[in-house]
């Protein structure tokens, strides 16, 4: 379960950063606050919150304890006998 967690993380903080740049910084679509006169440290934090999301999602993901109970895939089966192999 938690490896899912930082894998959504991961996409929500990606999806940020990316709308971020884009959206705000080079198309200069909308901001986050229209209405402050520091609409650009807003846009900024906004950029910021996403690399925060996407780095702990990552940070998640690595977790050696968490991704080995996660099960493996068919190709990690023994064809023989159908059951897990041993990893590597």
């Amino acid at each position: 379960m938690i490896p899912f967690v930082g894998l959504l993380l991961m996409g929500w903080g990606a999806f940020n950063v990316m709308e971020g740049l884009v959206d705000h910084h080079l198309l200069g679509l909308h901001h986050v606050r229209t209405d402050s006169r520091h609409q650009r440290l807003w846009d900024l934090g906004f950029l910021l919150w996403g690399a925060a999301m996407f780095a702990s999602g990552w940070v998640l993901t690595q977790r050696e304890e968490w991704t080995d109970a996660l099960p493996l895939d068919a190709s990690a089966r023994n064809p023989a006998t159908g059951s897990q192999r041993e990893r590597t």
